[in-house]
């Protein structure tokens, strides 16, 4: 009788630890990723995870996008291994933390991935945000406000579309339509210089010396011009002459005789 009790007691244990094990929810292994929207090129910026159920110990196994930099974490760093992009957390018992990275200095959209490894080595994708945009953050443009003059009427004197009073305050000029805030800077285009011309060197002109109070003015020496050599005529035509002469005197002479 008391084995037969025995007996049906242990049954009635084993089929109640049976229903009791298949009716208990299974946990579910999660974990999921928390991005920013958008970071600046070159910006250090936060991310965070999220991990549940994964046992004893588990492993967040992340891999950053080209160009990103893993810089730090809220866990030790005795549970952070880095290998090029995988970034490696073991997780004692944590059920979030974050880790900061650097972006890449190219804008763009980059995706992260990455999986949650529990106690068992069961591997599973990890939610959440996964993509992220690396872009330049625009200036937005500073609205004007207007001074109003006596009467309600804006004082706007070169029209431009500023107030005076706001143009003071940005260090432009209220009167030039062409100086405004956020106006282009105009480039300034150098003028050359012109190359110097040669001057010319001057040709030194020689003024006499006046004479020292008295000094005699030397008197300048005259060179005779040498006079011509005549040219000796030839000997015999004198004479010849004369006889003729003598002749026609002797001729008339005794014609008058006669």
């Amino acid at each position: 009788m008391n084995k037969r009790w025995i007996l049906v007691t242990t049954t009635l244990l084993m089929i109640v630890t049976a229903s009791s094990i298949a009716v208990s929810p299974v946990a579910a292994q999660s974990a999921t990723r928390t991005l920013p929207d958008s970071v600046a090129p070159g910006e250090t910026f936060e991310v965070r995870i999220e991990a549940t159920d994964y046992g004893m110990a588990g492993q967040v196994i992340e891999t950053l996008p080209e160009g990103f930099s893993y810089v730090n974490s809220s866990l030790s760093p005795s549970q952070v291994t880095q290998e090029d992009q995988t970034v490696t957390f073991t997780l004692l018992g944590e059920t979030s933390f974050t880790y900061n990275v650097t972006a890449s200095s190219t804008p763009g959209t980059y995706t992260f991935s990455g999986i949650l490894k529990d106690f068992e080595k069961n591997e599973y994708d990890i939610g959440g945000d996964s993509s992220i945009r690396v872009e330049v953050p625009s200036t937005p443009t500073p609205t004007p406000t207007y001074r109003h003059a006596p009467g309600g009427v804006t004082v706007d004197s070169d029209g431009d579309g500023y107030s005076d009073s706001y143009e003071i305050r940005m260090g432009t000029d209220p009167h030039d339509p062409k100086s405004y805030p956020g106006a282009p800077t105009p480039k300034v285009t150098p003028t050359p210089s012109p190359s110097p011309s040669p001057t010319p060197t001057p040709t030194p002109i020689l003024t006499p010396t006046p004479p020292l109070p008295g000094t005699p003015t030397p008197t300048p020496t005259l060179t005779p011009t040498p006079s011509p050599s005549p040219s000796p005529t030839p000997p015999g035509f004198e004479a010849i002459f004369a006889v003729a002469g003598l002749l026609a005197i002797a001729y008339l002479v005794l014609r008058r005789r006669k």
